[in-house]
């Protein structure tokens, strides 16, 4: 029986409390065998598909995107013969089944811009529609910079110049171009939109204006929705967008943070930053204000002193917003996470100094580590330190904060002596798992592992930096080598996660990490799937344990025998 948070979890208990919680991380973890297999996507060393021979992957970027077809797309520097300073860094996109396609590479020709070359590569985003836009530096034949640019590799259509250097949009001033974006704030979305945040300026006039627009993938349209000096809508008349940024999410939702400038008593220091969100219509509207009331999670409610502009605001795939604000009551000021997702405007869920007596009598949040990440239905996942450790959390309004995980709590396949000593970040996939970044300790030296929470709320080691690494990934020759450090994405909806490993000797790689499912119908565990199980099905549901649950809703039912027919018929 798995313990958590100090004491046993009865069969009982785990079910009653899949049936309050979201199935996300909400449900108690149990252990079973359920493993990973990890495919090798590059090791440092190897020959790039499709390019001469000699020009190798040197070193990956730990920027990577994984997408609900298990495409990735990723950004590689390069080493070998004929590779330069001004060629060595391009974009991939590997397929499903292994094929790498170049996307794009520093030096090649600008689309429809012969005149031009990308020079040095800034960021790229990718979506799940096989898009993928590079914001890169460009510069002219004779190698002197001609400004940014974004180029977005078109689904069927190659490669489109989607914002041109030194472009002039619908809605800037006369005279003024788009110089750049700001690297972190731009995405694309789904419907392949570009939402950016850039510095437009006039080149004759000294100074330059901070600008929210958007523009279409393949190059049709650009245009701008907000910049510094501009009219803020739904505020009073002279109050004006100042450093405005911009969030997006891949429906295409769109949330603005910005100061607020203007004369007083319109703006002052008490009310000078706002949170705008796009409404169904298209228009932007403000949807919380620092100087505004919002309810606190045990009653009351509290002013909003700030709004964290660089941790947020996250957005979830219904637009709901969730971000850090700091908060006064009583004089006292703290940071607290607010959101919106129940629908009734902002509300505080979580905040330092707030008590969790699960934890103990004396337990409260004494500050936040990780940015918060939406799961579902409305529920937010965030990382906080309690007095002398840290706790993942999950919060949802209305309801009391649930500690998931501790860094107390013993990782699976790692041994009871051998737990986590910090949880370092939490990324959340957008479909039914949350993979965490923890660092472990053993003979006093720290590695990282790599946990996930599956749909079940099964706690599972993905990968542990104490041991060598196969990086060949093949049992049958075998490729150890002791492992450095390692980073991961947050994968895709199937569960599968993207890790990367930098080893000892100095070589690097990126691998694959996917679950191997489980047989729901093998109620009994051996492997097999035959009339026993029925019988082990039947005491799984007289005795309420997870087994029972085979249709996979967070409850135990009658429903569930139907769901085991369905599931034997089926076989593994």
């Amino acid at each position: 029986m798995a313990c958590m948070l100090g004491g046993p979890i009865t069969e009982t208990r785990r079910m009653q409390q899949r049936t309050l919680l979201a199935a996300v991380l909400l449900a108690p973890f149990f252990v079973d065998g359920q493993d990973f297999t990890f495919e090798r996507v590059l090791l440092s060393e190897e020959q790039v598909p499709g390019m001469p021979d000699g020009v190798m992957f040197d070193f990956f970027s730990p920027f990577v995107h994984l997408d609900a077809s298990d495409n990735l797309t990723l950004s590689i520097r390069l080493d070998g013969p004929g590779v330069t300073g001004e060629n060595d860094l391009a974009v991939f996109r590997r397929s499903a089944a292994g094929q790498f396609d170049l996307l794009l590479r520093e030096d090649d020709t600008v689309p429809d811009r012969p005149d031009l070359r990308t020079d040095r590569f800034r960021s790229y985003s990718a979506n799940d529609a096989g898009q993928v836009a590079v914001y890169t530096l460009v510069s002219d034949t004779a190698g002197q910079s001609a400004g940014a640019a974004v180029i977005t590799q078109t689904s069927g259509a190659g490669l489109a110049l989607s914002i041109p250097p030194g472009a002039s949009a619908d809605g800037l001033p006369a005279g003024f171009v788009l110089e750049s974006l700001v690297q972190n704030f731009w995405s694309l979305s789904d419907a392949g939109t570009i939402l950016f945040t850039g510095i437009a300026a006039d080149p004759n006039v000294f100074g330059d204006r901070r600008v929210i627009g958007e523009a279409a993938a393949d190059g049709s349209s650009l245009s701008i929705i907000a910049m510094d000096d501009m009219q803020v809508p739904g505020l009073p008349s002279g109050v004006a967008y100042q450093n405005p940024f911009a969030y997006g999410n891949p429906a295409g939702d769109v949330v603005i943070s910005t100061a607020l400038a203007g004369p007083a008593p319109l703006v002052d220091s008490s009310n000078d930053h706002a949170l705008l969100r796009r409404d169904p219509g298209g228009q932007l509207q403000p949807i919380l204000r620092k100087g505004d009331a919002i309810p606190m999670p045990d009653g009351g409610s509290a002013l909003v002193t700030d709004i964290n502009d660089f941790v947020g605001p996250r957005l979830d795939t219904d637009g709901a917003v969730t971000g850090y604000v700091s908060i006064s009551r009583s004089g006292t000021i703290d940071e607290a996470i607010a959101s919106d997702a129940a629908g009734g405007g902002f509300e505080v869920i979580a905040y330092e100094g707030q008590p969790v007596p699960s934890l103990g009598p004396y337990a409260i949040i004494e500050r936040f580590i990780s940015r918060p990440e939406f799961t579902a239905n409305g529920t937010v996942a965030f990382i906080a330190r309690v007095p002398g450790l840290d706790v993942l959390f999950s919060a949802r309004s209305g309801e009391p904060l649930e500690p998931i995980l501790t860094a107390q709590d013993p990782i699976p396949g790692l041994g009871s002596s051998i737990d986590p000593r910090s949880i370092e970040s939490v990324v959340y996939n957008g479909g039914t798992t949350v993979h965490l970044l923890a660092e472990s300790t053993s003979n006093f030296e720290p590695y990282d592992v790599l946990v996930r929470i599956d749909e079940d709320g099964q706690l599972r080691l993905v990968f542990s930096g104490a041991e060598p690494f196969n990086a060949s990934t093949d049992p049958m020759n075998p490729d150890f080598r002791e492992v450095f450090s390692a980073f991961y994405d947050a994968g895709n909806q199937n569960g599968a996660a993207v890790l990367g490993i930098e080893f000892m000797d100095f070589s690097n790689g990126i691998f694959l990490a996917t679950p191997v499912r489980p047989c729901r119908a093998d109620t009994n565990g051996d492997g097999l799937v035959t009339p026993a199980d029925f019988s082990a099905w039947i005491t799984a549901f007289n005795t309420q344990s997870p087994a029972c649950d085979q249709n996979n809703d967070g409850l135990c039912t009658p429903a569930d025998f139907s769901a085991w027919i369905l599931n034997f018929n089926n076989g593994c």
